[in-house]
């Protein structure tokens, strides 16, 4: 009789062992949008709910621990906002724990604003990445000076994984940075490729498999998006002209819009008018262009690859996404998680 209870407990308590739920982790980085500019006080009362199901590792007011997620307290008011804050992350893991609710996650989360994803290559020792920093407008000389951030990010992450009490399994990476790649066309075309390299890099030196799902913001197109009878058109057509390789001119959107029976001064206050800059924002719209054309031919090349579209939703000033702006990034990160399944 005790041989067989002896022989019962060995076989009863690998199976538990193994029965035990892991943590569900994601790994959040990039520049401002991803640090977030929503407005906390604005959220929508589920997600303001403390719940210790979804936790987030992160540094606030010089300390990274793990916290429950909850908007972060802003340092300096921006954007009306002067107590707190949130980025995608937020309403990402309120919708997790919503359709979930008896899973566990974490979400670790490094960003930096105003910066290029070249900060995040692992080969900043390297004489091309100080060339490319430059490049990217980041003079080591001027205010836009950035030190190498992938040491940042992979000491983020592993010391959050480090301190994570419960078995855990990595999910997948979310990358919300472009706009500081969009401003010169050979950075911009090589933003996609580069965002994959660090991806596959910080997987390879955490011990994860390179194939996991990553989550990347689609390039956006720096425009109020004024409300007039032509901004809905227009924005269409700089979308689908900025993806052909031959330069856009004002000339070619005018044609494209059945517009050449106004003057092209007409042309350029109806522009304006609906997108807030003038004529001269076709340039940097068609290294947009370029940049989320090469993107999209990323997807196509690597399965669970997801791109989040963000071209549609409110910003403030063209660039940072509102409190609205990024409630709906964050449902359409859950969105996104789902087809991974």
């Amino acid at each position: 009789m005790f041989q067989f209870l002896v022989i019962l407990f060995i076989c009863i308590i690998p199976s538990l062992s193994y029965g035990i739920q892991k943590t569900k982790v994601f790994i959040l980085s990039g520049q401002s949008n991803c640090a977030g500019g929503g407005n906390g006080e604005l959220l929508e009362e589920k997600y303001k709910i403390n719940d210790p199901g979804i936790q987030q590792f992160t540094q606030i007011q010089g300390t990274r621990a793990w916290r429950p997620l909850a908007p972060y307290p802003r340092i300096a008011e921006k954007f009306g906002i002067d107590k707190l804050a949130f980025g995608p992350e937020l309403v990402f893991g309120r919708e997790l724990r919503s359709h979930y609710p008896k899973q566990q996650f974490a979400i670790i989360k490094q960003a930096k604003g105003g910066t290029s994803v070249v900060a995040w290559d692992k080969d900043y020792k390297s004489e091309d990445w100080l060339k490319n920093m430059i490049l990217a407008g980041h003079d080591p000389e001027g205010k836009r000076k950035r030190d190498p951030l992938y040491p940042v990010l992979l000491n983020t992450v592993k010391e959050g994984l480090s301190q994570l009490k419960d078995p855990y399994e990595i999910c997948g990476f979310l990358w919300f940075q472009n706009e500081r790649d969009s401003h010169h066309i050979k950075t911009a075309v090589e933003w996609s490729k580069r965002v994959i390299e660090l991806a596959h890099h910080l997987f390879e030196d955490i011990g994860a498999s390179k194939d996991l799902p990553i989550y990347i913001m689609e390039p956006h197109y720096f425009s109020k998006r004024i409300e007039t009878p032509y901004t809905e058109q227009l924005m269409e057509q700089i979308k689908i002209l900025t993806h052909e390789s031959t330069e856009t001119t004002a000339e070619r959107l005018q044609s494209a819009m059945g517009l050449s029976n106004i003057s092209q001064e007409e042309f350029k206050e109806l522009y304006m008018k609906a997108v807030g800059r003038n004529l001269s924002s076709l340039t940097q719209f068609h290294i947009t262009g370029q940049m989320r054309s090469k993107l999209i031919e990323t997807l196509e090349q690597r399965p669970k690859t997801f791109m989040i579209e963000v071209d549609d939703l409110p910003t403030y000033e063209g660039i940072h996404f509102t409190s609205e702006g990024q409630t709906r990034i964050g449902k359409r990160l859950f969105q996104a998680y789902q087809k991974t399944f």
